[in-house]
């Protein structure tokens, strides 16, 4: 694990020191990292359209949890983007209890 990223930067801090890994509160330094080459979209449900677009265009492999999009065109989008960048995209299934 290289990056923790949490909208609450103290949360990030901590799960960063626990984790011993460097943390942030917002994506955009971690899809300029060169060294990351996949990253996890783990938020919450209207944002994953948004964080595995910009992690595509980073030329990033995405594993996010599903949905993608309630919006047909943006997952239509979101296939197209990941079959012409050739990395791997992933959609989850998170079974909460």
């Amino acid at each position: 694990l290289k990056w923790v990223v949490d909208a609450d930067l103290e949360r990030a801090k901590k799960s960063g020191k626990d984790m011993n890994c460097n943390f942030a509160e917002t994506a955009e330094p971690v899809l300029k990292d060169p060294e990351v080459d996949a990253v996890i979209v783990s938020s919450v449900t209207n944002t994953h359209y948004n964080f595995c677009k910009m992690a595509l265009q980073a030329g990033k492999a995405v594993l996010t949890e599903k949905p993608i999009s309630h919006d047909p065109a943006e997952l239509k989008e979101i296939i197209a983007m990941a079959e012409k960048t050739g990395k791997a995209f992933v959609v989850g299934y998170q079974r909460r209890t």
